[in-house]
């Protein structure tokens, strides 16, 4: 299995790394954010609906490699690669299995989804790092203090894209379960303080240097944003909730052709073999709970419920409310390749719950 891992990675890496320059044009939406990430750098204003976080990150690359493809792609390509490490040690803290925790890191290398969000200007990776991040402090936490940097992820992810308030769900749940609730519901006005601070900044060098100023324009924002939030505008490449998990309509990220007359595509489509079966696993998983809940046999501390509490929420998000693009969410290969791998190795023989000496909770 290490060398199945292994071998993986370093097919992952090398697809994230080559070419990262190509094509040497904008691809879907880096007409946005890297726009929006380098008019940040001139202190110049552009009305987005997301939150400015995912704009500074990209903003660090074009500040450090120019304002060209590279400049645009060096970040998302840097949390893309940070992302397997990650999913490593969150496999390993939530299934307490080894192989559970490198098939996971070998599903997330060859993930396409996480491939082409790693190799375009947008936001969606940085989103994705910061939630599965979350995750893995709460997971880890065992006493109070440490909970306090679960706020300040969780402040983080919500400043990148306000998709991530859901996430507050398990975070809360694996929480409780280890006797931290309380701590965290009270430790939520430091994600909101981390949340506010990041806008509060970005108002400050692209909008006005008068602090109260900046305060009062962080009001405004977020009652315009909140009222473009809820806009449904028809468009071609949107496509049903119920078609994310099964991905019958990928992402179109770039169409052209080349010099020789070649056709060239960048689409973001996910692995089959990860996304159909993962999304078996999770109604597996579903079904498994509702049958344990119904038979009272269901333990609030089964290792499948933080998984799936995720998975219900993460198929897919709108990228765009102006546009209504509605675009599979990169974060759905979390719950469905932890919960196939829970669900198979239920069904193995000698199955038993994580190790007592190192329990999820």
């Amino acid at each position: 299995m290490l060398l199945v891992t292994v071998s993986a990675v370093v097919i992952g890496v090398w697809a994230r790394l080559y070419h990262l320059g190509f094509p040497a044009r904008i691809l879907w939406d880096e007409k946005y954010f890297p726009v929006m990430a380098n008019k940040y750098l001139q202190g110049e204003y552009q009305f987005d609906l997301h939150p400015p976080l995912g704009k500074f990150i990209i903003a660090v690359g074009i500040s450090l490699f120019g304002n060209d493809p590279i400049g645009w792609r060096i970040m998302p390509l840097l949390f893309g690669l940070a992302l397997l490490p990650l999913v490593g040690a969150l496999g390993w803290y939530c299934l307490k299995e080894r192989v559970g925790a490198l098939l996971l890191v070998t599903f997330f290398s060859v993930e396409t989804i996480f491939i082409v969000n790693s190799r375009v200007g947008v936001m969606d990776i940085f989103l994705v790092f910061l939630v599965l991040a979350t995750f893995l402090v709460a997971l880890r936490a065992e006493r109070s203090g440490q909970v306090i940097l679960c706020s300040i992820l969780l402040g983080l992810a919500i400043a990148t894209k306000w998709a991530a308030f859901p996430m507050a769900v398990p975070v809360g749940y694996v929480l409780w379960r280890k006797g931290l609730f309380r701590p965290f519901v009270g430790g939520l006005w430091i994600s909101a303080i981390v949340y506010v601070a990041v806008v509060y900044v970005g108002a400050l060098i692209s909008v006005t240097a008068n602090p109260v100023g900046a305060w009062l324009w962080v009001w405004d924002w977020h009652l315009k944003a909140a009222n473009k939030i809820s806009a449904v505008i028809p468009h071609g490449w949107g496509s049903p909730w119920w078609s994310w998990p099964i991905m019958l309509r990928p992402i179109r990220f770039f169409y052209g052709v080349d010099g020789d007359g070649l056709l060239q595509v960048v689409m973001a489509i996910g692995n089959p073999l990860i996304w159909w079966s993962g999304t078996l696993a999770v109604l597996a998983g579903i079904f498994d709970i509702t049958r344990k809940a119904i038979a009272k046999k269901l333990s609030a501390d089964d290792p499948i419920i933080p998984i799936i509490c995720p998975g219900c929420r993460a198929p897919g998000f709108r990228t765009s409310t102006t546009t209504s693009r509605s675009t599979p969410s990169p974060s759905w290969p979390w719950p469905t390749g932890s919960a196939r791998y829970g669900t198979a190795v239920r069904g193995a023989p000698g199955w038993s719950s994580p190790s007592p000496s190192r329990p999820w909770r």
